[in-house]
């Protein structure tokens, strides 16, 4: 019982660890596009909204970076 429950344990945190991948990598597209300017205004406003997502996860790079 214990052998599962650990399983599911690490199972979790694995499935939250990809999410927050996912989740940086879609931010970070949008920063790209934001910083390229071809990123429409609905990236635009996500890319605002995810700032401080940003800071946390990854650092922001300044647009010249890329």
């Amino acid at each position: 019982m214990r052998l599962i429950t650990a399983a599911a344990e690490i199972g979790f945190i694995m499935g939250l660890a990809t999410r927050v991948v996912e989740a940086t990598a879609v931010f970070s597209v949008g920063w790209y596009q934001f910083c390229a300017g071809t990123g429409t205004a609905a990236v635009r406003k996500i890319n605002k909204a995810s700032k401080v997502f940003n800071i946390l996860i990854i650092q922001p790079r300044p647009c010249n970076y890329y």
